[in-house]
């Protein structure tokens, strides 16, 4: 079993210091009768996978398919200032959203704060996993999960 199929000897990995989730989601830039919505996607995902090769979990894109609404989301791991994935681009897609988090700002400290979407001080000195991941960050987080175990 490779170090990136294990969810368990991944999470030994060394990470960047202050590590950031850096994402970015693409979707086909117009609705074509020439090529299906699917295959722009699947492209995507095959040139990322093609370019992670030879390259080490912290210098690979992750990719995750979002089938509720064609696009691509792309992940990478890294240090503040290190990625920047808006730089991306492939074939008739579009930049639809991107930014970064911090690994710490998935879970808020309480329901209530879980609808904020900056963590507050007690968010910030807590490190409970009681809650569900903020509400901004559940689709994203979900989507990076994804594309972690895929990879």
């Amino acid at each position: 079993m490779s170090l990136l199929h294990s969810e368990c000897l991944s999470s030994l990995l060394p990470l960047p210091p202050s590590p950031h989730i850096h994402y970015a989601r693409f979707s086909p830039s117009a609705p074509s009768s020439i090529i299906p919505l699917y295959s722009l996607v699947d492209a995507a995902r095959q040139l990322i996978l093609s370019r992670n090769a030879h390259a080490s979990l912290l210098h690979s894109l992750l990719p995750s398919v979002y089938t509720r609404k064609p696009s691509i989301y792309v992940f990478a791991i890294s240090s503040p200032a290190a990625i920047t994935l808006q730089s991306l681009s492939f074939d008739d897609m579009t930049l639809d959203e991107a930014g970064s988090f911090l690994p710490n700002d998935v879970y808020a400290c309480s329901n209530a704060c879980s609808s904020q979407e900056s963590p507050c001080p007690g968010c910030q000195s807590s490190t409970s996993t009681t809650y569900v991941p903020r509400k901004c960050l559940r689709v994203i987080y979900s989507h990076f999960l994804e594309a972690h175990v895929h990879t």
